[in-house]
């Protein structure tokens, strides 16, 4: 059932097909930002909408005359701000670990012959055999004691 979802079999996808799932889902990389522009992306924070909501009620409570609630609310706003930005920049870290941990290399079935693939070029349906230490470059599910279908998510769950 698994094959036939993910359209492959135990003999692995064709080159053919591989290059073809290469184009649709692209290469299997982890993503990182480039070039930090802090300043930017902690003013980011002011715009999410819990941060909009409080700042409504801080709005309200100030024209209600309750300025000490005003203020508590802007001070949430701000401390929420900073701990999402240094949150966010410790999850990049975290990314960044992951990915030099990876290997760069994976051994795949194609066309029904085991051969050394770049870990990039890995896509949906390629079978890829593992061994005991091996590390695996890509989401995938177990299908014997050395096989590894690779069910990679979709395009637009992987652009995050």
């Amino acid at each position: 059932m698994l094959f036939r979802n993910l359209r492959s079999s135990p003999n692995g996808l064709t080159d053919r097909e591989a290059a073809r799932r290469l184009l649709v889902y692209g290469p299997n990389q982890l993503t990182s930002k480039k070039g930090r522009q802090w300043p930017a992306e902690l003013a980011a924070q002011f715009t999410q909408p819990l941060a909009l909501l409080l700042a409504a009620a801080a709005v309200l409570a100030a024209v209600s005359g309750s300025s000490a609630l005003a203020v508590a609310i802007v001070a949430v706003i701000a401390l929420n701000a900073v701990f999402s930005f240094f949150q966010e920049i410790h999850a990049e870290h975290a990314v960044a670990a992951l990915a030099a941990y990876l290997p760069s290399t994976a051994s795949v079935q194609r066309d029904g012959v085991r051969r050394e693939v770049d870990a990039a070029e890995l896509v949906p349906g390629d079978v890829l055999l593992v061994s005991e230490g091996d590390r695996v470059s890509a989401d995938g599910r177990l299908i014997s004691g050395r096989w590894i279908l690779i069910s990679l998510p979709s395009p637009a769950s992987r652009s995050r």
